[in-house]
């Protein structure tokens, strides 16, 4: 998606965000780009990942993979009615299989104790790490840091919903002025339209001061 945002409308990602802090609020602007928040090409991707987990009695063997697209759209589907549910429908989707190993046995398990509920994400996240982006700022105002999570497909779905009407706009500027069909404005790419309307509001700010 990040790499689809950059070719479709470019590198820079223009947020406003709001201090957390109950006392403060502060909104703040913040400028970000495409290639300051992609991380590394990952190392060693395989198909299945093992981990071990423990709590105070046991060590639990685990066998998962990364969540697919199919195993976010069924959880995406629950979502509305419970997040616990979809999180833990995903997460169970990810899951092979969960065995306690005490060194003379192994005993596959059914239910998944709290501590591969609580520690399995973390491990996954570690993982992939261009699945969750947290961005760690300081608020200017109250100058205490926090973090926030940036999630590109619900950014650069509302930046396109925004745009639509801008883009009419656009075309509607240009085929007034140089006569050219829908379809060839259209075909023209989002620079190059920036471009000529650029130089549309440099004539029209000259025959002003003229």
């Amino acid at each position: 998606l990040l790499h689809l945002r950059r070719l479709t409308i470019g590198d820079r990602l223009d947020c406003i965000l709001s201090c957390p802090q109950t006392d403060c609020g502060e909104k703040m602007d913040l400028a970000l780009t495409v290639s300051e928040l992609l991380q590394p090409p990952y190392p060693n991707v395989r198909e299945h990942y093992e981990t071990t987990l423990k709590d105070d009695n046991r060590a639990y063997q685990i066998r998962f993979r990364l969540p697919t697209g199919g195993g976010q759209e069924i959880a995406a589907s629950l979502a509305n009615e419970s997040l616990e549910t979809a999180t833990n429908t995903l997460l169970k989707e990810c899951i092979d299989q969960v065995v306690i190993a005490d060194g003379t046995s192994e005993q596959l398990l059914q239910t998944l104790p709290q501590v591969v509920l609580e520690g399995l994400p973390q491990v996954m996240s570690d993982l992939d790490p261009q699945a969750e982006l947290r961005l760690n700022l300081t608020c200017p105002a109250c100058h205490i840091p926090f973090s926030v999570l940036f999630d590109a497909a619900d950014y650069f779905f509302r930046e396109i919903s925004g745009q639509g009407l801008s883009l009419y706009r656009e075309v509607h500027t240009l085929a007034l002025h140089y006569h050219w069909s829908e379809a060839e404005i259209l075909r023209l790419t989002r620079n190059k339209r920036h471009l000529y309307l650029s130089l549309l509001a440099e004539t029209a700010s000259m025959g002003k001061t003229a």
